[in-house]
Formats: structure tokens, C-alpha cells, sequence
């Protein structure tokens, strides 16, 4: 995935258009070791998505505590955190830089 397309799907989900954009690259089966960016990995169902991939792949957890998410995360799972409600942020931007795949979780 190439991070301009999932800031811009970002920002249209921010602006609260539900609009489904195409990746700009075809969608292709996850190697095991691949980074995984899991958006919301500190709500109910978000924390379990983040340990499931994590038994197999790198996660980056995007979370609006750290320390929140960190007493049931374990450390494997990488964590950037920043608030979506305030839009595209430089965490974000980081959290994603480079993932090979994308799970938002609300």
C-alpha cells in the first residue's frame, strides 16, 4: 500500500464522507513477518485483532493512550499514538509509513 492513498481514504473517513477508494496498488497475500497497522487497537475488538496479528506479523497499534494499551498489549505489538479525530497527524503518518496492510477497527 502506498501511504498517500491511506492518508487520503484517512481523510475522507475523517471529513465523514463513507466513500470506498481503490488502493493505488492490487491487493496482495500477507507474508508472514509483513507490518500490519491496526487502527483502534485498544478498543474491544481492535485489541484482539492487534494479538491475534501479532502472533504472526509486525503490528503497529494506533491507539489514543499508550500507557492505556500498553498494560494489555504485549510489546511485540509497536505503538503510535494519536487521536483520528483531530485528523492526519504525523503519528499517524509514521504508524503506517511502510505497512503492508490496514485494519481499522471502531
Amino acid at each position: 500500500m502506498r501511504n498517500c492513498c491511506l492518508m487520503h481514504a484517512l481523510a475522507h473517513w475523517h471529513s465523514g464522507a463513507l466513500t470506498l477508494l481503490a488502493l493505488c496498488t492490487p491487493a496482495a497475500a500477507l507474508a508472514p513477518g509483513s507490518t500490519v497497522t491496526v487502527i483502534g487497537a485498544s478498543g474491544n475488538v481492535g485489541k484482539l485483532v492487534a494479538l491475534r496479528l501479532s502472533e504472526t506479523f509486525k503490528v503497529r497499534g494506533v491507539v489514543r493512550s499508550k500507557a492505556r494499551a500498553r498494560s494489555f498489549l504485549p510489546d511485540s505489538v509497536e505503538l503510535h499514538e494519536c487521536d483520528l479525530r483531530d485528523g492526519p497527524t504525523a503519528s499517524l503518518a509514521k504508524a503506517l509509513d511502510g505497512a503492508a496492510g490496514l485494519v481499522v477497527c471502531t
